[in-house]
């Protein structure tokens, strides 16, 4: 019995190889994430340097515009009042920290 294939009826899709180009995120961190004066703010996103972030009170109030200029930027706090604050990156990550 010989098998006899029609190669007409088949189609066959080119190969298609994809390679991820995209850049692996580095996740920003503020320590200490409890603090009563300073924070320091660190950004190992390249992406990141030269742009804003903003420190912003628990009811949404924008506080402060903090310009990043390096990697380790130290945030000023003494002036602030006890409570929950965030830090609003440019690429909208979202950082905690707690001031006594």
């Amino acid at each position: 019995m010989q098998n006899s294939i029609n190669r007409s009826l088949f189609r066959y899709s080119t190969v298609v190889i994809l390679n991820n180009t995209l850049p692996t995120h580095q996740p920003a961190m503020v320590y200490p994430s409890i603090t009563s004066n300073k924070a320091t703010l660190v950004t190992l996103d390249p992406a990141l340097l030269g742009t804003d972030a903003w420190l912003i009170d628990n009811r949404g109030n924008i506080l402060q515009r903090v310009r990043i200029t390096m990697t380790n930027r130290v945030i000023d706090l003494s002036a602030r009042l006890g409570g929950l604050y965030f830090i609003r990156l440019a690429n909208n990550e979202v950082l905690k920290m707690i001031m006594r």
